[in-house]
């Protein structure tokens, strides 16, 4: 029955864009198919902003076609993967900057100072660790004062100086996120 209702709406906004056609559910198998296989070889590359901007443009040339456009399910439901993405980015980030977080107090409990730079960090495996996935450099790492620093640059890629954003990984906001302090916000 929710099959039916769902495939009503979809035939009722379909009409409405193009009266000549109706849902066609093979049709549209067949188009759901390429769109994740293309999607799926975007997945296999690492996680990272230009991922989610390949996922943009594969969601932007999809809703181009006008198979897609005018068709409710594909347009509403299929398309519209780059927030998942963008979570992916988001909790990779925040694994790797709280292994530095980590391994930054690791160093400050056994000698007693800050390190003073990422190549003092003590942590395995930490070539990878280091690189912040929305830059693809090394996250911004800082002595201010006495104190370290740490955050990454997040999604415009631009450094504000480690000025925290509070909604950052929430759409294209510009902004840092700071993994240490925790957190300072403009003001």
């Amino acid at each position: 029955a929710r099959f039916d209702t769902l495939r009503q709406a979809v035939n009722a906004e379909s009409a409405a864009a193009s009266p000549a056609r109706t849902f066609d559910a093979a049709e549209a198998a067949r188009l759901i198919d390429a769109y994740y296989s293309e999607l799926l070889r975007i997945r296999a590359r690492p996680i990272s902003l230009e991922a989610i901007r390949a996922v943009m443009a594969h969601d932007a040339k999809h809703l181009s076609r006008p198979e897609w456009r005018n068709n409710a399910f594909l347009r509403d439901v299929v398309v519209g993967k780059e927030d998942i993405f963008r979570h992916m980015l988001r909790a990779e980030t925040d694994r790797r900057g709280t292994r530095l977080v980590l391994a930054m107090h690791a160093h400050y409990a056994e000698k007693g100072r800050w390190p003073a730079s990422l190549d003092e960090f003590p942590i395995d495996n930490l070539k990878r660790a280091r690189i912040d996935p929305y830059s693809g450099k090394d996250f911004v790492y800082r002595m201010e004062h006495g104190e370290p620093n740490l955050y990454t640059v997040g999604f415009d890629g631009d450094d504000d100086g480690g000025v925290h954003e509070p909604a950052f990984g929430e759409g294209q906001n510009n902004g840092d996120f700071n993994f240490w302090p925790h957190y300072r916000t403009r003001g």
